[in-house]
């Protein structure tokens, strides 16, 4: 795939963070595309994918972050190096909590990503998501990490714009990590609709990261939505029976709100994963 020259967006981050941050994902490839078309597809069946909760901690990109690679590699990944790595990359140490999903996808390719493991000889257990921890990366994750990270080192991420792309990146396996205002009512207490769905409402602003895990191009277009609030937030009926507890689906039109705010990227794997 041919990378994009460094270019300029400006982003909506997750918290509501404006920037104007150079990224350099890849060009859409043209393999993927119409490949999901009338097609459905589920990726956390993969790994048996759970969602985490972020907890206090304005960590939400980072959970999507590290949930993506948890889909295509079925290892869990440190959350709150995610968040606070792409934080230091571009300089918001010091600003309010929270991050950009670019700022994440291009911190994932240039400095790397860690394992949720328990780093005993260099004094951090990651094995565990700690919300705690999360807050104090906010200011910058130990540079003795760094090492570690170089050697997870995504290949890259694609901007996602539309459905149509959503869709095809999804078929083809690559989860999407998403950020955006598009709210869907109260935080907590919600039910599901009859295709699991919850609806954007007008007066509601999510500022908030997510993954999109899920896509049916069918008669009912809809895409699937892996949140980061733990298990109990959402009741109701699933789509599909065995999808995360956590997770809801949306409407085609919804995604759409979502991606047309600009900071959706499919996630590329870590070439050669050293475990």
């Amino acid at each position: 795939m041919v990378k994009w020259l460094a270019v300029a967006f400006i982003l909506s981050s997750s918290f509501g963070i404006t920037s104007q941050t150079t990224v350099t994902p890849y060009s859409y490839p043209a393999a993927w595309v119409n490949k999901g078309e009338g097609k459905s597809y589920v990726l956390y069946q993969r790994h048996n994918v759970r969602a985490m909760s972020q907890a206090n901690a304005g960590s939400c990109v980072g959970a999507a972050y590290a949930k993506s690679l948890e889909i295509m590699h079925g290892v869990p990944f440190s959350a709150e190096w995610s968040y606070g790595i792409s934080r230091k990359q571009f300089d918001w140490l010091e600003n309010r909590p929270g991050s950009s999903c670019a700022w994440a996808a291009q911190s994932g390719m240039d400095i790397g990503c860690i394992p949720a493991y328990n780093y005993a000889v260099m004094g951090y257990d990651l094995s565990e998501y700690s919300a705690d921890r999360a807050n104090h990366w906010q200011r910058g994750p130990p540079e003795t990490l760094e090492l570690v990270a170089s050697r997870y080192r995504s290949q890259g991420f694609v901007h996602i714009e539309t459905w149509e792309q959503l869709r095809d990146a999804i078929s083809q396996g690559y989860p999407v990590i998403v950020g955006s205002s598009v709210g869907f009512g109260q935080k907590n207490g919600q039910v599901r609709d009859e295709l699991g769905r919850l609806r954007s409402k007008w007066w509601s602003r999510w500022n908030h990261a997510m993954l999109f895990c899920g896509v049916s191009d069918g008669k009912n277009k809809q895409a699937l939505l892996l949140n980061s609030w733990g298990d109990a937030w959402i009741t109701g009926p699933k789509f599909v029976s065995d999808e995360p507890d956590g997770s809801f689906w949306v409407s085609k039109s919804d995604a759409q709100k979502m991606l047309s705010q600009g900071d959706a990227w499919a996630i590329l794997p870590i070439r050669d994963l050293p475990l």
